[in-house]
């Protein structure tokens, strides 16, 4: 039998207690045949008598004749890629490890095992590039069954469990390859990343240390430890390492980037403007520029910001958009009513001025595609007027953009025909326990199933949480789509879908919502009131809104075609809230009356805030509870800023903020809130841009609610909650009646304990109203049928 019969003998046998047979008696016929050995050996081998191949190989290996060897190796290398293309891999693996153990150089020789693997490797980073992660798992884990002690694979395939969240995985992965590489301070750096994912702060630490150690001049290493020391507050020794970074290369972005961030933090301004201006210098881009300018900003430093990107923008020469940048910036607080219109004034500018750049020279068109990925109009909404010109500037210049970058994504839409059932895309970031997602479930949820299919977009980085499983289970389709996602690839997976309609469920809150709604995804586009404020982008053709929220003749108020749906709007489901009053926990006074505000802080327009000493003047013995949502990782820079504010305005009253203002961090606790509403008297809600989610907790609470009702829809909510509830003694026409009936309320304790005896006997009206998802289904059969 020749070489290569014998070794398809070998491919294709299913006993090898055969060919072991076989082998032994050709060698008792013959024991001079050195190839007998070599065949023998490898029936024991795939037999997985491995012990008995190493013996025969042994033997004939000690016989010091290079051509025994050099036809071993041939043999193996043609069973091992034979094996291979048969989709044996468990022999071919024992054959690959036989052959490494006979040749510790076998790299260095031509065989095709290592062609093979070589393809392999190549096919993995192929997969990885192109983001086909499980292909990649795939691939990578093969590898590792023929070349489990190289290193640099298991640190490949740990990387690839890290793109796909599998932390546990990617940390197991990473501790073979620091098994099999111990001084290889990429196998440290790494495996910090993944313990900082797995909340392990302690041996991230450790792991970023060795990896310093190992590699003193690895950078990254440095930064990311520093980032980690930060984020827990040790602020020392996280400067020492940025600064440490600094001093291995003084050029390098990350650590003079970080520092910036770290003096921001500690209110040390100055030194943290000379990093930013060191980092921008070091790498002068569009998106470092727009992402430094923001930052600053958040933390409420608005004049700094503003002079930042004044100063700074000579060094983008060739971006129109850099130049214009100091008029964009809005405060998340006002401390006086003569800056909104300045800030008003210099957006409105801003808009004039980006609409009127020629987006046909390529840079205009990128550098402005940078700009709406990190920019939305949402604080121009807190300043309480009009902003329907301003929106529309905005929204056509996103729509430019969009037009000018994904062309194919803007052509109009034929109506699609479902003869069967309508086709509903629902989109947002919000498809979680947040105050869109709670109040549009009941859509999802209530829709005729019979009549339409149901396809949900989840857009961000943010967990699955319960609200997220419930879009799950009463979608026909639900994607998650994370921030790393390229555009086009969401917006290609929502055209497949072929919708008749898409619903942003919010705009104006995050950019890529405003993105995707510049194209044309479906035949028919719409908006809902859950950020309440007109789109102004064309390609938006309804805004779904309240009957009980807006005014008469609002069309005025919005670009889209206004749909009023009943009622609220939404079907809205209880809240368990039984639970106790608690004033000590909270350091309310057991005889004082006490009044909650709890909005988010740009809501508090600095005219209004005398509203709370004109109360406290005639009310004896109250107090003024205030708090708010989380507005960013900044609440204790910016809040602070809100509360000097509102002391002032006791202080101009000759009145001691102390008596009467209770300031509470954020409530992360939802117990702890509602014990705080049960703790409570009267729920005084905010002018200019009310509550809703927060009125629709006090009202569960059978807090009596304050409101002002306002010409717009923002202004309106609590209005529209409790004509619901039958319940519109204190709505008032103005800012005096807002002040008069909180006086009544706080003096009268009868008067007071009526509207809330109401309030109780009416807050089941507010609940499971099907009646406004009957009429929003009406609304999209109709619109089919009429389009």
């Amino acid at each position: 039998m020749n070489q290569k019969s014998a070794i398809e003998t070998f491919l294709q046998c299913d006993n090898y207690n055969e060919l072991v047979t076989f082998y032994e008696q050709k060698l008792e016929k013959n024991s001079e045949s050195y190839v007998n050995y070599i065949y023998l050996g490898l029936a024991y081998l795939l037999n997985e008598n491995q012990l008995e191949a190493q013996t025969t190989w042994f033997y004939l290996l000690t016989q010091e004749n290079p051509e025994y060897f050099d036809v071993l190796i041939t043999v193996l290398d043609q069973v091992i890629v034979g094996l291979i293309n048969y989709n044996r891999f468990n022999p071919a693996i024992l054959a690959y490890r036989s052959l490494r153990a006979i040749a510790p150089h076998y790299k260095q020789l031509q065989l095709k095992s290592n062609n093979l693997i070589q393809k392999w490797i190549e096919e993995a980073i192929h997969f990885t590039k192109n983001g086909l992660f499980y292909e990649a798992k795939h691939q990578y884990q093969l590898l590792i069954k023929f070349e489990y002690s190289q290193g640099s694979l298991w640190r490949n395939l740990s990387l690839i469990h890290y793109q796909l969240s599998e932390y546990v995985q990617a940390y197991q992965a990473i501790s073979q390859s620091i098994n099999y590489e111990p001084e290889n301070h990429l196998n440290f750096y790494y495996g910090a990343i993944f313990l900082e994912k797995l909340n392990n702060v302690e041996d991230a630490i450790k792991f970023y240390q060795k990896s310093i150690k190992l590699n003193p001049n690895h950078l990254d290493s440095y930064n990311n430890l520093g980032n980690l020391l930060l984020n827990n507050n040790q602020i020392k020794q996280a400067e020492k390492y940025y600064l440490l970074a600094i001093n291995v290369d003084n050029k390098y972005f990350g650590a003079c980037l970080n520092l910036g961030n770290l003096y921001l933090k500690g209110d040390r301004i100055t030194l943290a403007l000379d990093y930013y201006n060191q980092a921008l210098k070091i790498s002068p881009t569009y998106e470092n520029f727009l992402w430094i300018v923001n930052n600053i900003r958040s933390f409420n430093y608005i004049q700094e910001s503003i002079n930042f990107a004044r100063h700074n923008c000579s060094l983008l020469p060739d971006n129109l958009f850099a130049s214009l940048e100091c008029d964009r910036i809005l405060p998340f607080v006002y401390q006086k009513e003569e800056e909104i219109n300045n800030h008003r004034q210099n957006l409105t500018r801003f808009l004039q001025k980006i609409s009127e750049i020629n987006l046909d020279i390529k840079n205009n068109s990128l550098f402005a595609l940078q700009l709406i990925d990190t920019h939305t109009n949402y604080h121009l909404h807190y300043q309480a007027q009009n902003d329907l010109e301003l929106q529309i500037l905005y929204g056509n210049f996103i729509h430019k953009v969009m037009k000018v970058n994904y062309p194919s994504y803007c052509q109009p839409l034929k109506k699609n025909k479902h003869p069967e059932k309508i086709r509903i895309g629902y989109i947002s970031y919000c498809l979680r326990s947040h105050v869109v997602g709670k109040l549009s479930l009941g859509w999802i949820k209530h829709h005729n199933q019979d009549k339409f299919e149901i396809y949900c977009y989840y857009l961000g980085d943010f967990s699955e949480d319960k609200i997220t499983q419930e879009f799950k289970q009463h979608s026909n389709k639900f994607y998650h789509f994370k921030d790393d996602t390229n555009i086009e690839i969401i917006a290609q997976a929502i055209k497949d879908n072929d919708l008749d309609f898409l619903v942003f469920l919010d705009l104006s809150m995050y950019p890529r919502m405003s993105q995707l709604a510049g194209l044309k995804l479906a035949p028919i586009q719409c908006v809902t009131w859950l950020h309440p404020i007109t789109s102004g982008i064309p390609t938006i053709d309804y805004f779904i809104s309240s009957e009980l929220i807006e005014k008469n003749n609002t069309n005025n108020h919005y670009s889209e075609k206004l749909i009023k749906l009943p009622n609220l709007s939404i079907c809205y489901s209880p809240k368990n809230s039984k639970v106790d009053e608690d004033k000590a926990k909270f350091n309310l006074k057991q005889e004082n009356i006490i009044y909650l505000s709890s909005q988010y802080c740009s809501k508090y327009l600095p005219q209004y805030d005398y509203v709370y000493p004109e109360i406290a003047k005639k009310v004896e013995h109250c107090q003024f509870v205030f708090i708010h949502p989380r507005i960013n990782n900044n609440n204790d820079k910016i809040t602070p800023q809100l509360w000097e504010r509102i002391k002032q305005s006791f202080s101009n009253y000759q009145l001691d903020w102390q008596d009467y203002c209770i300031f509470l961090p954020t409530i992360k606790n939802s117990k702890d809130y509602r014990q705080l509403l049960k703790s409570c008297d009267i729920f005084l809600d905010t002018i200019g841009f009310t509550g809703f989610n927060s009125t629709l907790d006090a009202l569960e609470s059978f807090l009596p609610v304050i409101t002002h009702s306002g010409e717009f829809f923002r202004t309106r909510q609590s209005e529209g909650i409790l004509k619901m509830i039958q319940v519109t003694d204190t709505v008032a026409d103005d800012v005096e009646d807002y002040i008069i009936k909180a006086i009544a309320l706080g003096t009268n304790n009868e008067l007071r304990q009526k509207i809330s005896d109401k309030i109780r006997k009416n807050i089941n009206l507010l609940y499971e109203d099907l009646t406004s998802v009957k009429a929003l289904e009406t609304f999209y059969l109709d619109t089919v049928n009429n389009n």
